[in-house]
């Protein structure tokens, strides 16, 4: 939903050089991917990339129609001299950041 912002922003400099009236429905992932799955029509979803994968590969969005767009790092900070915590993968993650630090 980050992307609501600065479509928001692009769309009137969009809308006056194009010439088309547009029009911006801000959901979450989830919602967006089951509503796509259900054969709701849209002219553009923006997903991250494995869910737009996923639909995809179920035909549910054109093939060869995924354009990244953005890359959203993360970053990890560690108190100097603590442990670096296991970041290897989604489960590893969750732990890490429900494991209260002193």
């Amino acid at each position: 939903m980050a992307t609501r912002l600065i479509l928001a922003e692009l769309l009137p400099g969009f809308q006056q050089r194009a010439g088309v009236q547009v029009s911006i429905e801000s959901v979450g992932g989830v919602d967006a991917a089951r509503r796509v799955q259900a054969g709701e029509a849209f002219d553009v979803v923006i997903l991250a990339s494995d869910a737009i994968d996923k639909l995809s590969a179920s035909g549910h969005v054109l093939p060869d129609s995924k354009t990244d767009w953005v890359h959203s790092g993360v970053a990890v900070a560690v108190r100097e001299g603590a442990p670096q915590p296991d970041l290897s993968t989604e489960e590893a993650v969750r732990t890490a950041v429900k494991t209260p630090r002193v």
